[in-house]
């Protein structure tokens, strides 16, 4: 198998007053300092994984400001395996979880990586226009569901997409709505591993790779990493607006698999 380079990766843009972002003064200090640098805004126990594949990637790693929105700041927010289990994590999404939307809307990305579904079943951070429920499914084999994505093209070799033994993700996505599932342990798009979402300008990546993960932990997670490469990143998700003139990133929603009723 090839080694492939898929990047996630936001162009910065300045604020504009005139939404509710960043003032032009303020916005160095909120997006990198003068657009020069996409920023990752990381909400973890643990910094440290994510700065491994962050930072070769091209971003300046700083910790999610946990007294404030995250509307108006520009770049990708990126919610770290586990963080659920966070005391902070709770209160910042009873105080803060309707800008993470406010954010997205504005041309930017956020990422959300494994969490454990006794901890927190659904995204607490979804506007009324996506759903997702987790479940304890192992989604074997992890199937590429669609091989002409961006985002997947490490994962597609001479046309043809890879697949994966069970161990490369868990606690899988077994209901959904509003999304587009991308890898998926069927080919009908059940116990969903990679889903990706429009809204607004921007998009909602959630996944059940636990991307962040050290490695060693587990040679098939290791593997699937290797291929993913979720850390170099080479197919830059860009200032999310410009995917609007390219076909391949279109989001095509799956809708066989629908949520019928979700208790928040």
């Amino acid at each position: 198998m090839k080694r492939s380079v898929v990047a996630l990766m936001v162009l910065c843009s300045c604020g504009d007053p005139s939404t509710g972002g960043a003032t032009a003064e303020s916005s160095a200090s909120l997006d990198g300092g003068g657009c020069e640098e996409p920023v990752a805004w990381v909400l973890a126990a643990d910094i440290g994984p994510l700065e491994e594949w962050l930072v070769p990637a091209g971003f300046a790693v700083r910790p999610l400001p946990l007294d404030r929105s995250a509307w108006g700041l520009r770049g990708l927010v990126v919610i770290g395996t586990d963080a659920s289990a966070m005391p902070e994590y709770a209160e910042y999404m009873q105080a803060h979880a309707d800008g993470l939307y406010y954010f997205v809307d504005e041309a930017n990305v956020l990422l959300a990586l494994r969490q454990d579904p006794e901890v927190e079943p659904v995204p607490p951070f979804l506007p009324s226009t996506h759903d997702a429920l987790r479940g304890s499914a192992d989604p074997s084999p992890l199937v590429v569901m669609r091989t002409d994505h961006p985002l997947l093209a490490g994962l597609v070799q001479d046309g043809e997409p890879l697949s994966w033994p069970g161990g490369a993700a868990s606690d899988a996505f077994v209901e959904q709505a509003g999304f587009e599932v991308l890898l998926a342990g069927s080919g009908d798009g059940r116990d969903a591993a990679l889903l990706e979402g429009a809204y607004g300008q921007g998009r909602i990546v959630l996944t059940s790779l636990p991307l962040d993960r050290p490695r060693g932990e587990s040679t098939i997670a290791d593997a699937f990493a290797g291929e993913f490469d979720a850390g170099v990143l080479t197919v830059k998700l860009h200032h999310a607006g410009r995917f609007r003139g390219d076909a391949r990133h279109h989001v095509q929603i799956t809708a066989v698999v629908a949520v019928d009723d979700m208790h928040r």
